[in-house]
């Protein structure tokens, strides 16, 4: 498998190579268990770590470095005044299921902010449309990528825009016309039945032939 910094290489590649609007995707996995490089290639010592917590920090670091270039790299270039850069996660890795309970104490000895079982994922973006350092403390959610992703490239009007919301939208985050609950149910229609057929064949409704 590649290391992160050949991902960004290809993602830097790419960008600059193009000649016309595009979209590319990079995922980076260094950071994934089971966290070998950074049990390989230590880039800090922590001190009575736990070692899974210790190599899972240093791959972080070291991913962090890659996306530093990244955005060194594209900020610095024209590209600047007409992208769109999203960092995401698609899901946490620390469940207690899996062994990772362990870490608790020692963070909650050393005042660090974790818990084993916490479901956040981190979410960045940065686009020419946002003035200002922007920081949302609203509950959000992965589906509300896609739409304010649209939103930042002047895309509302395309045929499919999701079942989350426009995250800039102030008045969207306050006022979801979806429950979380509903999301699941259609997210497992859309991944495990013809969703979209379904829904195109029966009037206006949300699929009923479940």
């Amino acid at each position: 498998a590649w290391q992160d910094m050949n991902v960004i290489n290809n993602v830097l590649d790419y960008s600059f190579e193009s000649d016309s609007s595009f979209c590319v995707l990079g995922i980076t996995l260094t950071s994934h268990v089971p966290f070998m490089y950074g049990v390989e290639h230590t880039m800090h010592e922590f001190e009575n770590m736990p070692q899974t917590m210790s190599a899972y920090l240093n791959c972080l670091h070291y991913t962090d470095s890659c996306i530093g270039v990244l955005l060194d790299s594209v900020l610095n270039s024209p590209l600047a005044e007409n992208t769109t850069i999203v960092i995401t996660g698609d899901h946490t890795i620390f469940r207690d299921e899996i062994g990772f309970s362990d870490m608790n104490k020692y963070a909650q000895d050393n005042s660090i902010n974790f818990k084993a079982g916490h479901t956040f994922t981190p979410l960045i973006i940065y686009s020419p449309n946002i003035e200002g350092n922007i920081h949302i403390s609203d509950t959000c959610y992965q589906m509300d990528i896609f739409p304010t992703i649209l939103h930042l490239i002047g895309a509302e009007d395309y045929y499919w825009q999701g079942l989350g919301i426009n995250l800039l939208d102030s008045v969207a985050r306050k006022n979801r016309q979806i429950t979380e609950s509903e999301v699941f149910r259609l997210s497992d229609l859309i991944i495990r039945s013809d969703y979209f057929r379904n829904y195109c064949t029966i009037s206006d409704s949300i699929v009923q032939s479940e």
